[in-house]
């Protein structure tokens, strides 16, 4: 808004979408804030109508006192289709009703208590013409409420109204999408959403119904009117949110006791298990690796109990259904985002930069544990994939690959402007038909009583004819006749099966990825968001550190030094003290920043701060402990709550963000039924690494804040600790405190790296006796730290 010359400038909202900043273009549309109004069309209520709603006044159609007493009632919206648009609203509201004994069998109104005057058909027409002038707005029309629709006809009315809405919006219709964003619409060429509350999937242009949460009028009267009102009512709503959301802590409060916390943790978790397949709760099913590593954890410390080894059996089973299930890209590894059944098998297609990260590290977490080999392969593989897809040469990494992509083959096609556009579709880069394996692998399989390598592979990963997904995971029929690979037999079975041995088995399978993952680079790639978060990036660090470090790997643990240099060089502002929370790449491939650039969140700050500690840790390179401290007296000072303990999320100085919080992992529905979220909370890891820096740089401050941070958190630890699986994992290691391996030699000979390769490959647990190993000369110390079930290695503060 403008003051000049003591007038207000007069602003339009007609394209604000197209006027947002270039982070929010990412944006899943359900994280937007989009205008929208109820009962849209009704303004355009016809005073003759009959009643339509509710029932109970049907009868009284004829009295014309009746039908204006609902009139003034149900006409909720004063503006026209049109302003409305003009004016930024993108939702709308369309409640749809034919009228009794109508000429025209297919003709539709709206309605709210009476119909329109206008039809629906010469609405829509409208709207189109002004999507058609607005390519960069999206719509998102609501169908829904239906009636007057006999039975008789019902279908056919609806198929004559969606065949309406496909023919008039065309191309122009965004196909169903779990997350679309602002970007993804724009790339397609779409801008029309709909929602339509009747079963129509074989459409994939119509969606089910979407939620939505609206606002009942434009008129400014009514916020002119009773400003003093709204305003007392909005201030109560956020002080009620503001006591439901409350944590803190009382003066001398101490955090809870460890043992009974984790107990109940456990307890929970158990409840929530899934036996058969691993995981916790029903379809959808999501990896949440915090709940594994805390199950590790708690293994740790109650080895020799029943309810320990049943937690470490629960978390390796879940890792191994995980690894063998379609979740796990076999053929170009890394993970998808969630299975859409309760055994891990069609998944989500979509690949998310943290779940790589974390998966990593729980999966060679558990070949610490387990010894296992399979663990430590598919931590190796997922940064594999990492490197080869989600990496940037600046050294940064990239947040996601779409799930949907163009496929290959027999897409269908449709014009748009003049020019050929191919259908995207879940999942058709990862997919496979019985045919293509076969005519990809016709070679005859010595000693095999004449199998093809086809068949071994087709049997080992329930690759099937008609195709493997089961039509109640393919809603949308874009999987008809596909295969999602998922390991079925094991190796030795499917070497019994076919009469050869393990060795040549796998030597089989293994060139058959290999050649299927030459095929899958010569089709058509999902979208890859070029994106580079600092939150994600630290989280990444972590994973490449610790598996670097675990497996002994000098390309791994340079690839971290590379990642913790991009940060420090792209997202760190040295003279302002501050993260930055992400850049992109763009379209000359050169990193870009948008101006001025976000600051970092709590969450930039923590996972960066952990990640440094483990490349600190891996490398023994001091620089990156010194702006770990850096970075964490500098998040001290921009969110840590002086009053009641724990960091706010966000900076608690800006004025425009109305309510603080202090988050934890959970989505917490009710004390039944909790939804651990995708990523560790920043309170969570700012517990543990403050309790690390204490120890490594000798303050006392930091240990003294990190307890007071898990006594903010104590009421939530003790009632629901299965919402905070990490933070109870860092409520364990101040109970059981740290342990410390002592080596003292130089740091490039031989015995000392034997003595460091050592430390790194062992799962140690936080209890028992120090162990103290001395070589020649004392120059380093290795602490355990329960927490993260590893060892902590840092300059010798004092003598032997």
């Amino acid at each position: 808004m403008s003051a000049q010359k003591g007038r207000s400038e007069d602003r339009s909202y007609m394209d604000w979408m197209s006027q947002l900043p270039p982070e929010l273009h990412d944006n899943p549309l359900h994280n937007l804030t989009i205008p929208g109004s109820h009962d849209s069309m009704s303004y355009d209520l016809d005073l003759s109508s009959a009643i339509i709603e509710p029932d109970g006044l049907k009868k009284l159609s004829k009295m014309y006192c009746v039908r204006k007493i609902l009139y003034k009632w149900a006409r909720t919206q004063e503006e026209s289709i049109l302003k409305q648009l003009e004016a930024g609203v993108r939702y709308f509201d369309l409640r749809i009703a034919r009228k009794d004994n109508d000429p025209d069998p297919n003709r539709l109104y709206f309605y709210h208590g009476l119909l329109t005057q206008t039809d629906v058909e010469t609405i829509l027409r409208v709207m189109n013409d002004w999507a058609e002038r607005h390519p960069k707005e999206i719509l998102i029309l609501s169908f829904s409420h239906f009636k007057g629709f006999v039975k008789r006809y019902e279908d056919q009315l609806h198929c004559h109204l969606i065949n309406f809405i496909k023919t008039l919006f065309g191309a122009k219709l965004c196909k169903r999408h779990p997350f679309p964003t602002l970007k993804s619409c724009w790339e397609n060429g779409t801008n029309v959403i709909i929602s339509y509350d009747y079963p129509a999937n074989m459409h994939q242009e119509i969606w089910g119904k979407i939620p939505y949460y609206y606002g009942n009028s434009m008129d400014i009267t009514k916020w002119q009117n009773n400003r003093p009102a709204l305003e007392s009512n909005g201030a109560r709503i956020l002080e009620a949110l503001r006591k439901g959301t409350a944590v803190s802590a009382n003066p001398g409060e101490t955090p809870p006791p460890a043992p009974d916390v984790a107990q109940r943790c456990f307890q929970q978790l158990a409840h929530s298990y899934e036996e058969e397949y691993g995981g916790f709760r029903d379809a959808p099913k999501f990896p949440t690796p915090v709940n594994l590593m805390f199950l590790m954890s708690f293994w740790s410390v109650n080895r020799c109990s029943s309810e320990g080894g049943e937690a470490l059996q629960m978390a390796l089973h879940t890792l191994r259904m995980m690894a063998r299930g379609g979740i796990h890209d076999h053929v170009a590894q890394g993970f998808h985002r969630y299975s859409t059944d309760v055994s891990w098998h069609v998944p989500h297609f979509e690949k998310m930069l943290y779940d790589q990260a974390q998966l990593a590290v729980a999966y060679i977490t558990a070949s610490q544990v387990s010894g296992e080999q399979l663990f430590a392969h598919v931590a190796e593989d997922i940064l594999r994939y990492v490197s080869r897809d989600l990496s940037d040469k600046s050294g940064g990494f990239y947040s996601a690959e779409d799930a949907d992509s163009v496929p290959p083959s027999g897409a269908s096609e449709k014009k748009e402007a003049g020019a050929e556009k191919m259908e995207k579709r879940e999942g058709a880069f990862c997919v496979w038909t019985a045919a293509e394996v076969r005519d990809l692998f016709p070679e005859v399989v010595e000693s095999s009583s004449g199998a093809t390598q086809a068949d071994v592979f087709v049997h080992h990963y329930g690759v099937k004819e008609p195709g493997n997904v089961d039509p109640e995971q393919d809603p949308h029929g874009e999987l008809g006749g596909q295969n999602v690979l998922i390991v079925r037999y094991s190796v030795e079975l499917t070497a019994a099966r076919f009469g050869l041995s393990v060795d040549r088995v796998s030597e089989l399978l293994s060139a058959a990825r290999a050649k299927m993952a030459d095929v899958r680079k010569t089709r058509p790639r999902p979208h890859l968001d070029t994106k580079m978060l600092a939150s994600w990036n630290g989280l990444m660090l972590s994973a490449y550190s610790r598996v670097g470090a675990v497996l002994e790997d000098k390309a791994l643990l340079e690839r971290a030094v590379q990642a913790a240099t991009f940060l420090k060089e792209n997202l760190w502002d040295a003279e302002r003290q501050t993260v930055l929370r992400s850049c992109y790449r763009g379209e000359d491939m050169e990193l870009q920043q948008i101006s001025p650039p976000i600051s970092g969140f709590l969450d930039d700050y923590a996972f960066l701060v952990s990640g440094l500690l483990d490349l600190y840790e891996a490398s023994l390179q001091t620089q990156w402990l010194q702006w770990a401290e850096q970075l964490q007296l500098r998040q001290d000072e921009l969110f840590w709550d002086q009053q009641d303990g724990g960091y706010f999320c966000s900076d608690p100085n800006d004025a425009s963000i109305l309510l603080q919080l202090k988050k934890g992992e959970e989505v917490v529905v009710d004390e039944r039924q909790i939804r651990t979220g995708a990523e560790p909370s920043a309170n969570s890891v700012s517990a543990s690494n403050l309790l690390r820096l204490s120890h490594y740089t000798g303050r006392r401050d930091w240990l003294l804040r990190s307890e007071q941070l898990l006594a903010a958190f104590s009421d939530r630890l003790q009632r629901v600790p299965v919402a905070l699986p990490e933070m109870v994992q860092a409520l364990m290691a101040h109970h059981y405190t740290l342990r410390e391996i002592v080596i003292c030699g130089q740091r490039e000979a031989p015995d000392t790296i034997s003595l460091l390769s050592a430390v790194h490959s062992l799962f140690l647990p936080p209890q028992g006796e120090t162990d103290v190993i001395y070589s020649s000369i004392s120059s380093f110390t290795v602490t355990f730290d329960p927490q993260s079930l590893r060892v902590r290695i840092h300059p010798r503060s004092r003598p032997l």
